[in-house]
């Protein structure tokens, strides 16, 4: 298995034996900072290395490497700068990613209980999660599959945050080389849907969760109001699968089943969303047990895929129906939310 220092370029094969993890200036370019001095945090960092030692005998990389995938990785490579702006617009979509974050930290917050964990940015983008992290305390390893998107995150992170980064890669997320039962929590955060195996990235998570850690992920909802509300979005989703089905010589109406009850296992990762139903056979790892399933985001409302009500109207109707969805007897209104946010308890 081949791991790299990212910014000097410098490959070294995981023997098997131990390979510590890259964290020191004179490799990633990070300058310590912070109230400590560099000898208090070399010292403080021994201990965490020792914890995060790169180990190929450890998950899938004993078997083979698996990259991550080149059409993915040339998509992030190339939109760093949207990705990093994502929470910062005015549009729906971006009051909806934001309501994401603040839901992704409020999970993370209940799980830690006021106590710093170590925690795993797994698909950190550009960073914005894992520096929400560290000014929460915790000690923070992230890992993307954009070179880009990591040298962003190393640049955005100040003096007073350094200290708690211990480490930034570029790898794939179905086989991360860090050792065995390393987090107490990981996080993985609009990912799912990109990956071609995403059974390879539950099992890793599960390796690199300690006994009672927690996995906190995100995937897109296939039935949402939105597609309920505007068949032609409908139409356009199932009709390309119908094509994609049909080019392996399948009959039309199995290809309708497919396309109705396999959405989620699509090839067009760009195209991918599950049904709320596909949940427990999406992370099909028995030490891996559902504790929360969260939907948030409802709309817009669309005809011929356009907005026909004001964004303003539109955020304001989906905090409603938000709202509406956490009583009891309208629960199901969940089934029809644009994302879930879902809570894993690794089993002792």
């Amino acid at each position: 298995m081949r791991t790299y220092n990212n910014y000097a370029r410098e490959p070294a094969v995981c023997d098997g034996a131990k390979h510590e993890f890259r964290k020191d200036a004179a490799r990633s370019h990070v300058a310590f900072g912070g109230r400590c001095t560099q000898g208090e945090h070399a010292h403080r960092m021994g201990s965490e290395r020792r914890l995060l030692e790169l180990d190929s005998a450890a998950g899938s990389g004993a078997v083979h490497w698996l990259p991550a995938d080149p059409e993915v990785r040339e998509y992030f490579e190339k939109t760093v700068e949207y990705w990093d702006q994502i929470y910062t617009g005015s549009g729906f979509i971006n009051w909806h990613l934001a309501h994401r974050r603040h839901l992704v930290i409020d999970a993370v917050r209940r799980l830690s209980n006021g106590r710093p964990l170590r925690v795993l940015d797994l698909g950190c983008g550009s960073g914005v999660l894992t520096r929400d992290l560290m000014r929460m305390g915790h000690s923070v390893v992230a890992l993307d599959c954009s070179e880009n998107m990591v040298r962003t995150l190393i640049h955005s992170v100040d003096g007073n945050l350094r200290p708690r980064l211990l480490g930034a890669e570029v790898g794939s997320a179905a086989d991360v080389c860090l050792r065995t039962e390393a987090f107490d929590i990981v996080i993985c955060v609009g990912v799912i849907q990109y990956q071609r195996h995403p059974e390879l990235v539950f099992r890793e998570m599960c390796r690199l969760l300690r006994p009672g850690g927690a996995c906190i992920f995100t995937i897109p909802n296939q039935l949402t109001l939105h597609h309920v509300l505007d068949p032609w979005c409908s139409a356009r989703y199932i009709y390309r699968l119908l094509v994609h089905q049909r080019r392996k010589g399948e009959s039309l109406l199995r290809c309708f089943r497919s396309a109705l009850d396999r959405a989620a296992y699509s090839d067009d990762i760009y195209e991918r969303r599950y049904f709320k139903r596909d949940i427990p056979g999406l992370v099909n790892v028995p030490s891996l047990l559902v504790k929360e399933t969260i939907g948030f985001g409802y709309g817009p409302v669309t005809v011929g895929n356009k907005a026909v009500f004001p964004v303003r109207f539109s955020i304001a109707l989906s905090k409603a129906l938000v709202k509406l969805s956490h009583l009891k007897p309208l629960s199901w209104l969940s089934t029809f939310a644009n994302r879930w946010v879902i809570v894993l308890e690794k089993s002792s």
